[in-house]
């Protein structure tokens, strides 16, 4: 049995990303942070909720294109996002993402039926400056601000300072090597300056990064991860040194660092995986979950239709 849900996205030419069929993934080498959208973007689309899906059921997302957007009079551009209820056909805006000039994502609003939310980016001289998340009642409820300093040859983010509403709750220091080229530790203070934890990063010959979290006394809190040269994730590990299980997720990928099986483990035993596979480069086809015994948890294909601008 399928189960079909169709979604809309119109965009401007060359910018192909899908929301609910293609992997996003911001990553943030001095901090370590991610935006790693797979599964959990599929499942929200297509109603892939995994504690509710029927073992072996396939879901179809069918993307339809249009190449329109709405360019901005500072030569940047609009995208808009709809989705069409299965039934009826009838489409809704779902997402709102406005981009400058230089290509810098600079507001992204989700809309739904707890109402609008979203997250602000303000760049000066092509640097990510400040960040406002909007709640569903069009509250600015928490907001970063961003400052720099020169690190050997290179300017490099310095601080970060994290505010609920007005009210500075923490910040986050970095630090560099000598040529300020590679990010070596980053600290976090409570707004009174204390260190609450703080993060190593140790590079080798070939580029990649193990990130190894500590608590402020040196204590490690048993999260790493392992991202290769290009700053994609391989290994993200819980649990380590301690007395319960640790659990391990692995991220292979195709040549062109698409994701193509993601595994969980628990204790070095396999729990379950998920199989990718690709169009082409960046443009997902289908997503599998399976049991650890390789029985099929569900199947989440997506369809492409094509409109003219």
């Amino acid at each position: 049995m399928k189960k079909t849900i169709a979604i809309m996205l119109m965009f401007a030419t060359g910018c192909m990303s899908l929301a609910g069929c293609a992997e996003t993934e911001v990553i943030e080498t001095a901090e370590g942070t991610e935006l790693f959208e797979t599964e959990a973007v599929v499942a929200e689309a297509s109603g892939t909720n995994e504690a509710e899906v029927t073992v072996g059921e396939t879901y179809v997302t069918v993307v339809t294109e249009s190449s329109a957007a709405e360019e901005t009079p500072d030569g940047g551009y609009i995208r808009y996002t709809y989705r069409a209820d299965e039934t009826t056909g009838e489409r809704t805006l779902y997402k709102v993402e406005e981009y400058d000039a230089d290509g810098h994502l600079i507001s992204d609003m989700n809309y739904g039926s707890v109402g609008q939310y979203g997250v602000t980016y303000v760049y000066v001289d092509g640097r990510l400056t400040e960040e406002w998340y909007t709640n569903t009642d069009g509250e600015t409820y928490m907001s970063s601000s961003i400052e720099y300093a020169v690190f050997g040859d290179n300017e490099c983010k310095s601080f970060s300072y994290h505010y609920d509403h007005d009210e500075l709750i923490g910040y986050t220091e970095y630090e560099y090597d000598e040529q300020g080229e590679l990010c070596v530790r980053t600290n976090e203070y409570d707004a009174d300056g204390n260190l609450t934890s703080y993060k190593e990063y140790v590079y080798e010959a070939d580029g990649s990064c193990t990130i190894t979290e500590y608590n402020a006394d040196g204590t490690t809190t048993g999260n790493i991860t392992i991202r290769n040269a290009d700053g994609d994730m391989v290994t993200k590990i819980s649990g380590y040194g301690s007395d319960e299980h640790v659990y391990r997720t692995e991220y292979i990928r195709n040549d062109n660092g698409d994701v193509i099986r993601i595994e969980l483990y628990e204790d070095d035993v396999l729990l379950e995986y998920k199989e990718y596979e690709y169009y082409s480069a960046g443009r997902r086809s289908s997503i599998t979950s399976y049991q650890a015994d390789g029985t099929v948890v569900y199947t989440n294909v997506c369809e492409y239709e094509y409109l003219d601008g």
